[in-house]
């Protein structure tokens, strides 16, 4: 018969404890318990973000303070009292997309067999009344382009005056189907002064 050795404590001795040490009059000194933070302090602590967070999503969602120019027109409006409300405001006409003719010029058009063809255009703005563009500010107008197997959409920016500059006239090109047929139309106008 075969001897099996003792198999080995799977659990570990415990360290022994020192002895306690006594006092003078026979009493065993306790050592003083590590101080924690309690309940009180996280609940203060948990309390005090909510606050600041709270105070954060108050300030991004509120509407962005007038600046001074807001208080100091307000303040002039009712200190005028009555000579405001004589004397009409000039403001520049606001333009619509009646106002403007565009169109497309096509310089080059490309056609193969069964691809389709690559036109090259440049889209064009003009005026209706130059009249409208004497005062100061810019005008976005946007458009969209037909007829291209993609749509194209993009932007005129007019900058106003007694000179207005125009820019966003630049040269492009489309793929079209077989028959192209480009056609331009005005989307939005958007004035500022």
């Amino acid at each position: 018969m075969t001897q099996y050795p003792y198999p080995q404590n799977p659990y570990p001795q415990q360290p022994q404890q020192p002895p306690l040490k006594y006092m003078a009059t026979g009493e065993p000194v306790v050592p003083p318990k590590p101080k924690r933070f309690g309940w009180p302090t996280v609940l203060i602590t948990a309390f005090v973000s909510w606050l600041l967070g709270a105070i954060m999503i108050l300030m991004l969602l509120s509407p962005g303070t007038p600046d001074a120019s807001t208080y100091e027109s307000q303040s002039n409006a009712s200190a005028t009292g009555t000579e405001a409300a004589s004397q009409p405001t000039t403001q520049a006409p606001s333009l619509t997309a009646s106002d403007f003719a565009v169109s497309l010029k096509i310089i080059s058009k490309q056609c193969f067999d069964t691809a389709g063809c690559v036109v090259e255009y440049r889209p064009k703005i003009e005026a209706n009344d130059l009249s409208k563009l004497a005062g100061e500010g810019t005008v976005e107008v946007s458009y969209k382009i037909t007829g291209a197997n993609d749509e194209i959409e993009g932007t005129f920016t007019i900058t106003l005056g007694d000179d207005p500059q125009v820019t966003g006239q630049d040269q492009d090109v489309a793929q079209t189907p077989s028959a192209p047929s480009l056609k331009i139309k005005i989307t939005n106008v958007d004035q500022t002064e």
